[in-house]
């Protein structure tokens, strides 16, 4: 009676590395009433990097000592090549441990290899390299999902706070000024004055859309109210956050008559202040206090006051 199928869903792609062709016989043997799983043999260092390098696999079983020769560079091209490939070590240490053998999920005895227990342990350790890569994987989305705002893409509030305290640090250390945008949007009414209400989602999208356009790779750009939006620029002087503000009003507002002309459009504010090794709350507050005295900037035309620098962030 032969060993109990493998229970995990789909073909197993199983690489057997090892140096006896004996024992590549008996892994052989043992699996071969497994159609699901498909067995491939390399006898040696050599041999085994160019499979790892021209194959997916999903388990490895392999000997000992070449899995540990820094030399042959099988477990660097492994970890390389098949960072989701479980990893099993042929050993003749009947007590041997993973914890022995660094980036291996199993160690077994190559001379007591047995059908059943070999089709169980590969399967334990692929289940259990799988798990983990998608533990990983939703680990990795949760903190890009907290990291994130949903409606409109940029970065999140929370990050943002995060970035600028850095911002702040490295511009105190580097005694090079770090420059903050804060960006307010309304509906443009028509009229001297913008409407009163939150914006609706599709206008903060748009704003956001045209704010990303315009600002270059390295600017951290992110959504820190209801339609309230900040940029940060690092090393970067009054001058150059001036002329940023401007560009994603020219930005916004050739959008707006061009793409979304059909669209209700966006009055926007901006608040620019610079200072060198600020108070993160200080530089916020500093660029908030611009837009409460400045007039919005009706579809997207740049205001052309700034005010003169000062002790403290300089604003515009």
């Amino acid at each position: 009676m032969g060993a109990p199928a493998s229970a995990l869903p789909g073909a197993l792609r199983l690489l057997v590395v090892e140096r006896s062709a004996a024992t590549a016989r008996s892994i052989r043997h043992a699996l071969e009433r497994q159609p699901a799983i498909r067995v491939h043999v390399a006898r040696g260092s050599a041999a085994a990097a160019r499979m790892i390098e021209h194959g997916p696999y999903d388990a490895i079983l392999i000997d000992d000592h070449i899995w540990t020769d820094g030399e042959s560079r099988v477990g660097t091209l492994v970890r390389r090549h098949l960072p989701d490939a479980a990893v099993i070590v042929l050993t003749d240490e009947t007590a041997a441990s993973p914890a022995f053998h660094v980036g291996a999920h199993d160690c077994i005895d190559r001379g007591a290899i047995v059908p059943e227990q070999l089709v169980a342990r590969l399967d334990a350790a692929v289940a259990e390299t799988r798990g983990a890569r998608r533990r990983e994987t939703l680990v990795r989305w949760l903190e890009r999902d907290a990291r994130t705002d949903k409606v409109t893409g940029l970065f999140s509030k929370a990050s943002f706070e995060e970035e600028l305290r850095d911002a702040c640090e490295d511009s105190s250390l580097s005694r090079r000024p770090v420059t903050l945008i804060r960006i307010q949007a309304e509906m443009d009414s028509g009229e001297d004055v913008p409407e009163t209400g939150p914006l609706p989602d599709d206008a903060i999208r748009r704003t956001a859309a045209g704010l990303s356009r315009a600002v270059r790779s390295a600017d951290y750009a992110a959504t820190v109210g209801p339609a309230e939006f900040a940029i940060i620029l690092r090393d970067a002087d009054l001058d150059l956050g001036r002329r940023m503000a401007r560009r994603i009003a020219e930005e916004l507002d050739r959008l707006n008559s061009e793409a979304w002309s059909a669209e209700s459009r966006v009055v926007l504010s901006f608040g620019v202040a610079t200072a060198i090794g600020p108070a993160p709350t200080a530089l916020v507050e500093a660029a908030d206090e611009e837009i409460l005295h400045r007039k919005p900037l009706l579809r997207g035309t740049a205001n052309a006051g700034f005010a003169e620098q000062g002790f403290g962030p300089s604003v515009a």
